[in-house]
This record gives structure tokens, C-alpha cells and sequence, in this order.
């Protein structure tokens, strides 16, 4: 297989990006999301993590980002989910929003998913301190990320391969490499056997 070039792939994010449709649907809205929470309510979100799905998976569908904050002052998620709910469907009409066990579910008209937890600052602290780090994706794992899932997309296999695993692999990848970011979530996603080689091919051959 021919290398990736970071001249074609960034031609190939030119394109993504002069579409509105996709350039919305691949947007990051994470920090609107964490101002949202901030300014509507008056809580000083103390911490926050942004990363693909790191919590434990349930059956629940599985998501884009997930958003782990602690509120200071803290609010029990009985009495802060309600809240946000109803602030949320004013502000967001043709946006979904939904209480799902312990998380807010946030499904975009433009595609995007969206998981909202909010926990005590103490289980922050224990259970996703070694994620701290991850907090913030670079631009180049942003980019590598848009390319992998309009690759994924266009090859027919969204449904397969969630945009929550690029996510989760590419926040790990410290490279300045563009062509080097998009390989290797390529690699690791053909790593878990989502797909059949041939497929993996595929969409390689489309970034190619």
C-alpha cells in the first residue's frame, strides 16, 4: 500500500471542511457545551474531560465525546439534570436530550453524539485521573479524526466502526504527523477486527 501523504490528506480535509454539512457534523462542541453549563447556571465547572466514551459502556448507544465534569458548588444529578434539560431543549429545539442511568444524552440534528456526566469531585479524581491529560485533543488528532470517520462514512460502514473509537485512540497519539495520527487509528481500529481486511482497505484506499 502506497504511504499517506499529508499533502492529499489535507486536501482531502480542504473538502470536508468547504462542506457545511460535514464541517458541522465533525465540529467540536464540547467547550460550547461546557460554557453552556457554566454561564446558564452559574456553576463554575471546577474540571472537565473530554475524551471518546472512557466511562464503562453499557448498552447504550455508544457516543462522540463524552464530557466528565464535577459542578462546584456540586448538585446531585437529580436535582442538576432536570435543569439543564429543559435549558437545554429552550436554547436547542431541533436538538435531542435525554436522561439515560447516570448520563445526559445528547443526539445533534447535524449528527454529533454527546454524553454529559457530571460526578463528585472525589470519584473524579479516582476514577479518571488518567485521563486528565487527555482533556485536550490537539488540532492535528481533530483533523486525523474528521478524515478516519468521513473515510469510514463514505465506505459504508459507519454503523460499524463508532466514531467514539477513533476518538478514544486518537486522543492518545502525541505525533505532529498528520499522515502519522490518521495510520495509526487506522491501524488500531483494524487491530480490533471491527472489519475484514479487505474493508480496512478500503477505507485506507480512500485517504490514499
Amino acid at each position: 500500500m502506497p504511504p499517506l501523504t499529508n499533502n492529499k490528506l489535507k486536501k482531502i480535509l480542504k473538502r470536508i471542511n468547504a462542506n457545511t454539512n460535514l464541517s458541522k457534523k465533525y465540529k467540536s462542541q464540547w467547550k460550547t457545551l461546557v460554557n453552556f453549563l457554566g454561564n446558564t447556571f452559574g456553576i463554575k465547572i471546577e474540571s472537565v474531560i473530554k475524551v471518546g466514551t472512557i466511562s464503562k459502556e453499557s448498552n447504550n448507544e455508544m457516543c462522540d465525546y463524552e464530557i466528565i465534569f464535577t459542578p462546584d458548588p456540586y448538585k446531585e444529578c437529580q436535582e442538576l439534570y432536570p435543569l439543564i434539560i429543559n435549558r437545554f431543549q429552550e436554547m436547542n429545539p431541533d436538538d435531542k436530550i435525554s436522561s439515560i442511568e447516570n448520563k445526559l444524552q445528547l443526539r445533534y440534528k447535524n449528527g454529533t453524539k454527546i454524553d454529559l456526566l457530571s460526578v463528585p469531585k472525589d470519584e473524579f479524581e479516582t476514577e479518571y485521573s488518567q485521563f486528565l491529560n487527555t482533556r485536550e485533543i490537539s488540532q492535528i488528532n481533530l483533523n486525523a479524526v474528521k478524515l478516519v470517520k468521513n473515510a469510514i462514512e463514505s465506505a459504508g460502514f459507519g454503523s460499524n466502526i463508532r466514531g467514539s473509537l477513533v476518538e478514544g485512540i486518537a486522543v492518545n497519539i502525541t505525533s505532529p504527523e498528520l499522515s502519522i495520527c490518521v495510520e495509526t487509528i487506522l491501524n488500531q481500529l483494524r487491530k480490533k477486527k471491527l472489519a475484514t481486511l479487505k474493508t480496512f482497505k478500503h477505507i485506507r484506499g480512500l485517504l490514499e
